[in-house]
């Protein structure tokens, strides 16, 4: 369903009702798909392993918290989140954090992403495979942390288009 700005609220929770065994759903800039919908593939589909919101309702506000926070409680087995363009706060993404253990793939691209989150990130994620946070409003602390605490498989893959706040100066 990637690009279908014609897409409806009504049309994907028909699509994904009832759908338990869903893995994989990609909804990247699909017209204005609200948190009704969101929360109800969440609803539907717990067996979720990866899901692309990214640009989704862009600008418009209608991917938010609730949204996100149906998929962290009841699609635990999630891999790969992307929430580039959504309405979400930091407290919500360390919510995804805590609930969803097997997250290697997260796009935070253009959300408020602060340190706090990036710390919880490497507290309890020892094995990503992709983090974005590009254009999050984080110091170099954070940063650092993520890159030291946090085993990347591959590569590193942390993407630092960001804008560093502070730089702390080295003892």
């Amino acid at each position: 369903l990637i690009n279908d700005k014609a897409i409806s609220n009504k049309s994907i929770i028909k699509i994904f009702d009832g759908c338990k065994d869903m893995q994989f759903i990609h909804l990247e800039n699909c017209g204005d798909i609200t948190d009704k919908c969101i929360v109800h593939i969440a609803q539907n589909c717990p067996a979720l392993l990866y899901l692309d919101l990214k640009d989704c309702g862009h600008n418009k506000g209608m991917i938010s918290n609730n949204s996100v926070l149906a998929i962290s409680s009841n699609c635990p087995l999630m891999q790969t989140l992307h929430l580039h363009g959504c309405m979400i706060t930091d407290s919500t993404i360390m919510k995804v954090i805590e609930n969803c253990p097997d997250i290697i793939d997260l796009d935070v691209t253009s959300l408020t992403v602060t340190d706090g989150c990036l710390l919880k990130i490497a507290e309890l994620k020892r094995n990503m495979t992709k983090l974005n946070v590009g254009f999050a409003k984080v110091t170099d602390i954070g940063v650092s942390k993520v890159r030291v605490r946090v085993r990347f498989r591959f590569r590193v893959r942390v993407r630092i288009r960001i804008s560093i706040t502070r730089i702390t100066n080295p003892k």
